[in-house]
Order: structure tokens, then sequence, then C-alpha cells
């Protein structure tokens, strides 16, 4: 079944880790018992170069994208963030992010909602505030 959610890196991140909260970890585990997660391809070139990353924590992190659907660049992908930075100061990776699930018509799961909250058009699920869509 196709995921309704573009996972940000850090959720992924906390997910691994096992640090949300329990209600939210409950549901992205549901959701994960029935959707492959979806994801941009700038967040899974960020998992792949964390800087502190492990032996483990990068078969982990590899594993977690084997299961993924990931989203590539495409002409949206590369128009869109251009167009969204020119009206937030947003980074470039979380243009590309946040314009990746707007093109898909997903909602973005992170925890960092002040970054992305100005972005016109993009529905945002935070796992810390909510736990049900």
């Amino acid at each position: 079944m196709e995921s309704i959610l573009i996972w940000d890196t850090n959720i992924i991140i906390y997910f691994l880790n096992n640090q949300i909260p329990a209600e939210g970890m409950k549901f992205l585990v549901k959701e994960l018992q029935n959707r492959s997660p979806a994801l941009s391809i700038i967040t899974h070139l960020e998992l792949l170069s964390w800087p502190r990353l492990t032996i483990d924590g990068i078969k982990t992190i590899e594993n977690f994208l084997d299961l993924s659907e990931i989203f590539p660049f495409n002409q949206e992908i590369v128009r869109r963030p251009a167009e969204i930075r020119r009206f937030t100061k947003i980074s470039l990776p979380d243009a590309v992010i946040a314009a990746t699930a707007i093109e898909n018509n997903r909602q973005l799961i992170t925890r960092n909602v002040k970054d992305f909250i100005a972005i016109k058009g993009l529905a945002i699920f935070n796992p810390w505030d909510e736990v049900s869509l």
C-alpha cells in the first residue's frame, strides 16, 4: 500500500533510535505494517552521510532504506525548491524534501515544524503533537 507520508530525515533517526513519544511511535509502527516509508532522495543522502554513523548504524539505515520508496529528482522536484526558497528562509535540502511532499500529494512527517510551516501547500504531521491523520 502506498504511503501517505514523506519522512523527514530527523524522524527516521528518532524512529530508529526509539526516541519518539509512545503514541507517535505506536502510530508509526502501525503505519509501517501497512505501508513502506516514502522519502526524498535528499533524505536518503542525508541519512547515509550522517557524521556519527557506526557500522551498525549504517546497516540499520540501509535496512530502512531497502524498505523505503525513494522519490528521485524530476523536473518538478528541481523547479519547486527554487520557488519555495524565493519566498521562505529554508535550506536547499529542506526545500527539496518539502517539494517532494507537495509534488507527490503527501504529508511531511517531521519534528522540525518551524522549518517548514511557512511553505504554502505543504501538509505537516508531527508525531510529538499528533498521533493520527
